[in-house]
């Protein structure tokens, strides 16, 4: 086999290979984008440099809601602009 078809062989495999990582990553990047919007965290495990690692995809303000406060109302009485008495 010649170098030439060797490479050309070489070239069209890394093509591709980039190609399918290109689509895995964009496949990924909607899922983690239609999680955002349902309301609910994933746990997503995995193990780097020997160690389970835990992160959390999805929709943050579903933790955090019970603990916000209510949004406030409030009207300003400006007797200069026909608010007050």
């Amino acid at each position: 086999m010649s170098d030439a078809r060797r490479y050309l062989q070489a070239t069209q495999h890394l093509d591709g290979t980039r190609r399918a990582a290109q689509d895995a990553e964009r496949a990924l990047q909607q899922e983690q984008s239609a999680l955002a919007n349902s309301g609910q965290l994933f746990p997503v495990k995995s193990v780097e440099l020997g160690h389970e690692v835990t992160r959390y995809v999805g929709d943050i303000a579903a933790t955090f809601a019970p603990f916000m406060a209510p949004p406030r109302r409030g009207r300003i009485n400006n007797p200069r602009r026909g608010g007050g008495f």
